[in-house]
């Protein structure tokens, strides 16, 4: 094989080779309906998405916000049937959401108290949690997710 042909071809594998390699969308962007699914952009979530998927627009979507992460990180041993939750506007840009004992008949417990067992507080715009369930010596609230 001559000189020339020798270079082509190895210019052509490098090209190749970069061309394999590199991401088939930028960094950052959504992948398009044709690109591989095993790529990482194809994989990443749209920051949008992902924002717009936690806006906590009312009470029932703060009870359910919390609802779903005391189930997920096991706060409580108590079925979410035997759960109730009290909600309060904490400002323009939070709710704030005490999780009690549900006292009855199938829950058990006196059915004339309903005990605090912790709080939440639910950011209206991101959706993040954070609670006092993860200190309930002290009170103080951590982000829990």
């Amino acid at each position: 094989m001559s000189g020339a042909r020798q270079r082509l071809l190895w210019v052509g594998l490098f090209a190749f080779t970069l061309a394999a390699c590199s991401p088939s969308t930028p960094q950052g962007k959504p992948a398009s309906a044709g690109t591989n699914a095993a790529s990482p952009a194809a994989s990443a979530p749209s920051p949008v998405v992902a924002d717009t998927a936690l806006l906590v627009s009312n009470e029932d979507a703060a009870i359910k916000r919390v609802g779903d992460a005391v189930q997920r990180h096991h706060l409580t041993s108590l079925r979410s049937e035997c759960l109730s939750f009290m909600v309060e506007e904490d400002g323009a840009t939070s709710y704030s959401v005490d999780v009690h004992e549900n006292h009855t008949q199938p829950c058990g417990g006196d059915p004339s108290t309903s005990p605090r067992l912790f709080s939440f507080k639910v950011d209206r715009s991101h959706g993040k949690l954070t609670t006092d369930a993860l200190d309930p010596a002290d009170g103080d609230f951590q982000s829990i997710e």
